[in-house]
């Protein structure tokens, strides 16, 4: 059912035949927002709230609109012309909702809204357009359209996969496990492969003769760095060869990207992690060209660590400085084979709530396990299962949880952003 909507203007509304006037709502589900200039060079602003998709009683799933409604900050009353539609995904009007009214925005303060025709769900297709203008004054509407967002992306995280070819599956090698657990989930539209993808050297042969029949098998999907195995070749040109452009420039191995509203950016751990380096500096370029809500980086050596095998790696500090000062919220690692969630840190290590970055170690992608002691700042960890770390990530959060492949172990928990 959609919201009622019920202010003080309710009575005048009733009159002109709009549903309601109200303060600008509060988020929720999908927000968004946006504002246009009519031909007299009056200034709108325009919301729609996208709500859940339903199936309806003939077996069209629809889209929920919860609120599509506008405001100016137009002193005084002003008489207004507007037009609120819905399309299908094919562009087809389904729905024109007309009124003109003079009405009382109080400089922004009062929006009005309409309960428009929910259009059949079609993520990054169906549309709601809000037409507004001052009426009478003989210049041109005004429109914004808001598209039916599409459905937030669902990403697995792991590294640390593939045994060298035709090494036996045992209490190891379980990679084809764990990629054949992502595979069963169609939900899932990128894999983040966090470096030391194929032991021991990471050779293009051995690419093609482990990682291929497994992992290989997302390749459409996989947004890969590399880790210290893949430099055992010289110039990880294994690593390079075998993911071609997917892995960015050969001669640097990082590059960023977005996901729905998130920023991911894929950073290089094995060479020129220096406080001066060519990396650091194009990282804050790219922070400071991308100032998204939400921002998540992926490289393979975690900053803190309580494995046994590797533990904390102090090399990588620059970067967690960096992203913390652009306020970044998630940063995904590997190399040490066991998953360990810590608590929001900042650079030094301490618990931050405020500021902080989440940071997760997901190294149990099937070559091996190693053991994992909790510290204060740990959250959760294991060190006897496979698996990868499974994230949906929201408009303006994310829900992070951990899935097995070869044993029991589970951990979940939601990320806000900054």
């Amino acid at each position: 059912m959609k919201r009622l909507l019920m202010t003080v203007a309710a009575a005048v509304l009733a009159v002109t035949g709009l549903t309601a006037t109200q303060p600008e709502p509060a988020a929720a589900a999908v927000n968004r927002a946006g504002s246009c200039v009519d031909g007299a060079g009056v200034t709108w602003r325009s919301k729609v709230v996208w709500g859940s998709p339903y199936k309806t009683a003939d077996g069209i799933t629809r889209i929920q609109v919860d609120y599509a409604g506008w405001t100016t900050t137009k002193a005084g009353v002003v008489p207004t012309d507007s037009a609120v539609r819905s399309y299908d995904a094919a562009g087809r009007l389904l729905q024109t909702l007309k009124r003109t009214a003079a009405l009382n925005y109080r400089s922004g303060a009062v929006y009005v809204a309409r309960n428009p025709l929910n259009p059949p769900s079609a993520p990054g297709k169906a549309k709601i357009t809000i037409s507004t203008g001052v009426d009478g004054d003989g210049h041109h509407n005004c429109l914004v359209a808001f598209v039916q967002p599409a459905s937030d992306p669902v990403v697995a995280a792991v590294g640390d996969m593939a045994c060298e070819p035709g090494a036996a599956v045992g209490k190891s090698c379980q990679q084809k496990a764990v990629s054949d657990k992502i595979l069963a989930d169609p939900a899932i539209g990128t894999v983040l492969a966090l470096g030391d993808l194929q032991y021991q050297t990471g050779t293009l042969g051995a690419f093609r003769g482990s990682y291929a029949p497994s992992f290989g098998r997302l390749m459409s999907k996989t947004r890969p760095i590399p880790g210290n195995h893949e430099y055992r070749t010289p110039g990880a040109a294994g690593y390079y060869d075998y993911f071609g452009s997917r892995a960015g420039d050969r001669t640097k191995g990082y590059y960023s990207f977005n996901l729905g509203t998130w920023h991911i950016i894929a950073l290089n751990s094995e060479k020129d992690i220096g406080a001066t380096g060519a990396q650091l500096a194009w990282l804050r370029a790219d922070l400071k060209a991308h100032p998204n809500k939400c921002v998540a980086a992926m490289f393979h050596r975690p900053r803190w660590s309580g494995g046994k095998e590797h533990g904390d790696s102090t090399t990588v500090a620059p970067f967690i400085q960096a992203l913390y000062n652009a306020n970044a919220d998630l940063v995904l690692t590997g190399h040490d084979h066991d998953y360990e969630r810590f608590f929001p840190l900042n650079p030094a290590g301490v618990r931050d709530n405020a500021r902080g970055i989440v940071q997760i170690v997901s190294g149990l992608g099937g070559r091996s396990q190693y053991a994992v002691t909790p510290r204060a700042i740990t959250a959760a960890a294991s060190d006897s299962t496979y698996g990868y770390t499974h994230l949906v990530l929201h408009h303006g959060s994310a829900d992070i949880s951990y899935v097995s492949a070869v044993g029991s172990f589970s951990d979940s928990s939601k990320l806000t952003c900054h």
